[in-house]
C-alpha cells in the first residue's frame, strides 16, 4: 500500500495554506485553533532553530491529496550535558479512514533522516506503537496532574453524561473539599525572603542558571532566552505570564502559566506551563513556586488546573497544591550516540518534561 503514497515538504503560500487547512478540517474536526493564522505562523514558520522558510511540515500525499502530516521542530536538546539538535515530532496524524494501515512509519522514517536526535512528547497510543516499531524507546515516568475545580464541565468534556456524570460530580466535589483541607494542613510554609517578579521577557544573563538547575536530569531542552521568548513572549494568539523567583535576592527559578478557554466546549483551564528551580532548595521552593501560580489563577473562575511533574519531588509539590488527579504523560526518543539504560545508571532522573515541551501547551 505504501507505494501509493509519497512524502511532500510543505512550502507556505496562500494556496498551500488553504489546502492544508482543508486537511485539518477533516483530520481535526474538533480543533478549530489549528486554523488560527497567528498560531500557525508562530508554530510552523518562526521557530528559532528551524532554517529560514522551512515550515517543518511534511505531508503524506495520495493522488495529489493530503491524507497525513507530521511536523518536525528543532530543539536544543541536552543529553548528559551535551547539547544536540533535537528533532521533535508533533501532530503526527493520518485521516481517520487510514488509521491502522501502518502509514505512520512513512512520516517517522522522514524524521530519522534529519541530522539530530529524533524524539516526541505527548504521543497517542496509536503513534506510540508506530514509533516503537521503528525502535524508539518509550519514557513513561512523567505524569500530567490536574485538579477539577468544577467537576461538571470537566466530566462533560471527557464525555461523561447522565448518572455517571452525576456520581462523578458528587465524588469529585467531596474529594475537592477533603483534599483542600488536607493539603492546606500539609502545605510547605512560604520560604523566608522569597520574592516574585513578573517579567515581559527572559534575559540571556540567566541562561546558565537554567542549565545548572537542570543538571540532575539526563535529558531536557536547553532553556535559553531566545527559545523561552519564542515560546512565551512572542506569541500573539495566547498570553503567558512569566515570573522570576528570588531567594535572598538571588534568582532561584522561573515559572510560566496561562489561562486557556476551549473554543468549542468553553472549558477554562489554568496551565502551569513551564518552570525550572534551584534543586538545592528542594521541594519547599517548587511547592512555593506552584503555590504562587495557582494563587494568582484563583480569581480567574477556572474549571481546572493542569501541570506536568517530571519526578516525585515535583509530583509531591503539585499534590500539596491540590493537583491530585494524574495520568502518564508519555515521551519517546530514538537512541543515537547514547543509551537510555546507561543514562539511568548515571542520573537520578531521566527526562525533565513540562507543558512547555513540544506542543503540549496547545493540547486539549
Amino acid at each position: 500500500m505504501s507505494k501509493d503514497f509519497e512524502i511532500e515538504h510543505y512550502a507556505d503560500s496562500p494556496a498551500s495554506r488553504e489546502r492544508l487547512f482543508r486537511f485539518y478540517l477533516l483530520a481535526y474536526p474538533d480543533s478549530p485553533w489549528l486554523l488560527e493564522e497567528k498560531r500557525f505562523i508562530w508554530h510552523n514558520l518562526t521557530p528559532p532553530m528551524n532554517k529560514p522558510d522551512d515550515s517543518g511540515i511534511w505531508l503524506l500525499i495520495r493522488g495529489g491529496e493530503i491524507v497525513g502530516q507530521n511536523i518536525y521542530s528543532r530543539y536544543p536538546l541536552s543529553i548528559a550535558g551535551q547539547v544536540h539538535t533535537g528533532i521533535c515530532s508533533t501532530n503526527l496524524i493520518v485521516l481517520p479512514e487510514l488509521v491502522g494501515k501502518r502509514l505512520g512509519h512513512l512520516l517517522i522514517e522522514r524524521n530519522e533522516t534529519f541530522s539530530g536526535v529524533p524524539f516526541a512528547v505527548g504521543i497517542t497510543p496509536a503513534s506510540t506503537r508506530a514509533f516503537q516499531k521503528r525502535g524508539w524507546h518509550l519514557h513513561s515516568e512523567a505524569r500530567l496532574y490536574s485538579r477539577f475545580i468544577k467537576p461538571k464541565p470537566n466530566l462533560a468534556y471527557v464525555g461523561l453524561t447522565g448518572a455517571k456524570a452525576a456520581i462523578g460530580t458528587i465524588a469529585l466535589s467531596i474529594a475537592n473539599i477533603a483534599t483542600t483541607l488536607w493539603f492546606k494542613m500539609r502545605r510547605e510554609p512560604l520560604l523566608e525572603n522569597m520574592t516574585v517578579k513578573e517579567i515581559e521577557a527572559f534575559d540571556t544573563c540567566y541562561d546558565s542558571y537554567w542549565m545548572r538547575f537542570l543538571e540532575g536530569f539526563a535529558i531536557h531542552f536547553e532553556r535559553n532566552a531566545e527559545l523561552l521568548n519564542y515560546k512565551y513572549a512572542t506569541r500573539q494568539d495566547v498570553t503567558h505570564t512569566k515570573l522570576l523567583y528570588y531567594h535572598d535576592g538571588v534568582v532561584v527559578g522561573y515559572g510560566v502559566y496561562r489561562i486557556s478557554t476551549h473554543p468549542v466546549s468553553g472549558l477554562k483551564l489554568g496551565r502551569i506551563v513551564d518552570f525550572v528551580y534551584d534543586p538545592s532548595l528542594g521541594k519547599k521552593l517548587i511547592s512555593n513556586m506552584i503555590r504562587v501560580m495557582t494563587d494568582r489563577m484563583a480569581d480567574c473562575d477556572l474549571d481546572g488546573i493542569v501541570a506536568i511533574a517530571a519526578d516525585r519531588e515535583i509530583a509531591s509539590a503539585l499534590i500539596e497544591n491540590g493537583l491530585y488527579l494524574s495520568r502518564v504523560q508519555p515521551a519517546i526518543i530514538k537512541e543515537t550516540t547514547f543509551s537510555l539504560s546507561d543514562l539511568r545508571k548515571s542520573y537520578k532522573n531521566l527526562w525533565y518534561i513540562t507543558l512547555g515541551d513540544s506542543d503540549l501547551d496547545n493540547y486539549w
